[in-house]
């Protein structure tokens, strides 16, 4: 929460939060996903580290948000590509677990 509110966008959280990890010595990996919703200009922004990308709802049509792969946090210190679009009324941006995605009885 402390970078959040210091960093201006989502990539640079993630970058940020790459960098923490390398400070502290994590030894695991895990993925992320961070949005930013800027009101005053009805824009949404949003990051992924490893994790899948959020889901857009519009009235008439549904897609994931489009966002090149990135490695998880504790792989790579870099920033990955951020997506922003204008944010309509009544729009919906979904976020999940990979668990709802998953197939766990997969070996």
């Amino acid at each position: 929460r402390t970078l959040a509110s210091r960093v201006p966008g989502p990539g640079q959280l993630i970058e940020e939060l790459h960098r923490s990890w390398e400070l502290m010595e994590f030894e695991r990996i895990a993925t992320a996903v961070v949005g930013r919703i800027d009101a005053g200009n009805e824009r949404v922004s949003v990051a992924c580290a490893g994790h899948y990308p959020p889901l857009r709802i519009r009235r008439d049509s549904a897609d994931f948000v489009r966002l090149p792969s990135s490695p998880p946090l504790g792989v790579v210190v870099r920033r990955p590509v951020e997506w922003s679009e204008r944010f309509e009324p009544g729009d919906i941006l979904f976020f999940y677990t990979d668990g709802v995605v998953s197939d766990r009885s997969a070996t």
